[in-house]
């Protein structure tokens, strides 16, 4: 007979987790660190882990996967990482790195709570003061009026993204008579 739980386990096989870290860097004026947001996910067919970074335009960090989907151990007891070891407000310790875990997805939270863990509620994610910084440039540049300066790069912020192609043949008939 199966129980409820086994019937999830085979509907959905992923628990998500929303979490960050925070990247230490040491050349920029105004603040020390970057806050990285990442999705942490958990399979539950065989306790893997995978951490993916969502993409920020200009934001000049590799993002993506940062960590490919493997097993993992936990540092101090040398353990793999299990599903009772992620829950919010936990610190998981991925390959030197720590994650702050701040929330889940439904799926999860409902899965946690029938297996008898206590999930709190959702935390807030700190600020990041590099995205601060260049959100209030970017504020400032289009909150002033346009002048006829800015109105020759009109088109090139217009099209900016876009994709130019042209459709064309070559035609050699004509030259190969005249010789």
């Amino acid at each position: 007979m199966r129980t409820p739980i086994d019937v999830v386990l085979f509907t959905f096989n992923i628990l998500t987790f929303d979490a960050y870290f925070k990247d230490l860097i040491h050349s920029v004026q105004g603040y020390d660190h970057v806050v990285r947001k990442v999705k942490i996910l958990f399979y539950l067919e065989d306790s893997t882990i995978k951490v993916v970074e969502p993409k920020v335009d200009n934001s000049g960090i590799a993002q993506g996967c940062l960590i490919g989907r493997q097993r993992i151990k936990i540092p101090e007891s040398g353990a793999f990482y299990d599903v009772i070891d992620f829950n919010i407000g936990e610190n998981i310790v991925l390959f030197g790195r720590n994650f702050h875990i701040t929330n889940c997805d439904t799926f999860t939270r409902n899965f946690l709570r029938r297996l008898g863990v206590r999930v709190a509620e959702p935390l807030s994610m700190p600020s990041d003061p590099y995205l601060e910084l260049r959100n209030g440039t970017m504020k400032s540049k289009s909150d002033r009026d346009p002048s006829p300066r800015d109105d020759k790069f009109k088109k090139f912020i217009e099209y900016d993204k876009k994709i130019l192609r042209f459709k064309g043949y070559w035609d050699e008939n004509e030259r190969q008579s005249v010789l």
